[in-house]
């Protein structure tokens, strides 16, 4: 053998050796293996990279969310309405065209709330722990304090970003916050009073988990812009305490209108300040208003401490964006025009069958009385009943679940879930997974459990502690066997629910 030929042998050699490393590092990270877990129990929060499907622990076993999107607000890129009879009144207000859902878009008044409580509790009645159903409502925690701002004078400031947004001579938009107010729903033409205590009263009776939504839900700056038009549609809603743009679609949305990504991140912020002081905890799951999506957000998104998000219609995408675990929703609307109830609720246990996860986007329109007839809103709250009476009969190894949870289910197999007194864990996999006892600061709480006894309740199936001490703390390992759900709390409190 040549000199030349011994060369090119020991070429090509190192090539077929440097090929076989960069195959055995793409099958590691398509895997979704995660160095910082290696030899010690997975931290909660912490997601591993999406890669090969967790294998469960049942092939039957799938897993429903119940998304809802638009709790909270009186203000978008269309009016929201009282009521029927104020829609009606005042049709110069409307900006969508004739037939479009928009035009009877309203909010929740004191009696939805206590209907959907009591429908939510009848549905779980006499059900297991992982069969009870959980709304995800996302919430908007803010709007106009059209009051206030209608001692400004004109034209308003729209420079309304970032820190300048507190000073009434670069911004005219003065807003009202959830943590600090009863809202614009406690004020005319609404007059809902303040529901506040029914908001959290769900959240105590673990019928929801609220998650983000958003500050405002439609553009502030390109309103503000509107308002400054004399005799524009903007203007003439103001009139009436109701914001809307030139078209339905000329707000849209809120987080598209910033020219500095610092901005964005700063008005998330902010938001986010305000659902923590009033909810307890840290949201992990964003649902952009009006389902907008761009790079921007999804750094935003993920700087600001979120695991996942939900987009719009149809579930076909799930991926990762920087970090960040993307999922789209379809629509389980019954107010929609058109919408077939007993198709949709087929479509989804397709779904169920075939991917074993569905995240479904349910509006808080369907719960929303003051626009419709007794008639139509019972036959919207009876779609719904259906669906989830046929998803228990048709999947027996269906658990619905949050969004939250369903995010970390779908990327790594088991789940933990923060809620007023209480930590709980999931474990779908086949396999026995260990995890560390955590502080509920780690969910953005106040409260500490460092150095008090817990304890830990079987939902379902079985879990250990390991270790030497017989007294479970933050921080010890608990050992979650296959189709297990624990709750763990401090030894002196007790979770307002019942386990099953």
């Amino acid at each position: 053998m040549s000199a030349f030929t011994r060369v090119v042998h020991l070429y090509f050699l190192r090539l077929v050796a440097a090929l076989a490393v960069f195959a055995l590092l793409k099958v590691v990270f398509r895997f979704g293996v995660d160095w910082r877990f290696r030899g010690k129990p997975p931290y909660p929060l912490d997601l591993p990279r999406p890669g090969r499907a967790p294998l469960l622990n049942k092939p039957e076993r799938c897993f429903l969310s119940i998304s809802s999107d638009d709790w909270g607000r009186w203000a978008d890129s269309v009016p929201i309405f009282p009521d029927i009879a104020f829609a009606s009144s005042h049709e110069e207000l409307q900006t969508a065209p004739a037939g479009f859902w928009y035009r009877l878009a309203t909010s929740e008044t004191r009696e939805d709330l206590e209907n959907l409580g009591s429908l939510l509790e009848r549905l779980n009645a006499d059900v297991t722990y992982e069969k009870r159903v959980v709304l995800t409502p996302h919430w908007i925690v803010g709007g106009p304090d059209f009051e206030a701002m209608r001692k400004l004078s004109r034209p308003l400031a729209v420079a309304c970003h970032g820190r300048d947004g507190g000073r009434q001579d670069r911004c005219g938009y003065i807003e009202l916050l959830l943590h600090d107010s009863a809202g614009g729903l406690s004020r005319p033409p609404y007059s809902r009073g303040d529901l506040r205590d029914l908001y959290r009263k769900l959240y105590m009776n673990e019928l929801w988990h609220p998650e983000y939504h958003g500050r405002s839900h439609f553009s502030v700056s390109r309103w503000l812009r509107e308002l400054n038009i004399a005799g524009s549609k903007a203007e003439a809603c103001f009139n009436h305490s109701l914001v809307c743009g030139s078209s339905e679609i000329a707000l849209r949305s809120e987080f598209d209108w910033f020219d500095e990504h610092q901005h964005l991140l700063e008005w998330i912020q902010g938001g986010l300040h305000s659902f923590r002081a009033f909810w307890g905890y840290r949201p992990r799951v964003l649902s952009s208003p009006h389902n907008t999506w761009t790079p921007w957000l999804a750094d935003a998104a993920r700087y600001a401490g979120f695991i996942g998000t939900s987009l719009g219609d149809v579930q076909k995408v799930y991926r990762m964006d920087g970090g960040l675990v993307i999922t789209n929703r379809p629509r389980f609307d019954a107010f929609y025009p058109g919408f077939d109830c007993e198709k949709s609720v087929n479509e989804i246990i397709k779904t169920l069958n075939s991917t074993k996860f569905a995240n479904i986007m349910w509006h808080a329109q369907n719960a929303m009385r003051s626009t419709y007839s007794l008639e139509e809103y019972e036959k919207h709250l009876s779609c719904f009943e259906r669906l989830i009476g046929k998803v228990r009969a048709m999947l027996p190894g269906l658990a619905i679940v949050t969004e939250s949870e369903l995010h970390q289910i779908r990327v790594r197999g088991w789940s933990a879930e923060v809620w007023n007194s209480s930590i709980v864990y999931r474990n779908y996999q086949r396999t026995s997974v260990d995890v560390y006892a955590a502080d509920p600061t780690a969910f953005g709480t106040v409260e500490s459990w460092h150095g008090k006894d817990l304890v830990m309740e079987e939902l379902q199936g079985k879990a250990t502690k390991t270790g030497p001490n017989s007294a479970l703390h933050t921080g010890d390992t608990i050992r979650l066997y296959p189709d297990s759900i624990i709750r763990v709390r401090v030894s002196e409190s007790r979770a307002t629910i019942p386990s099953s």
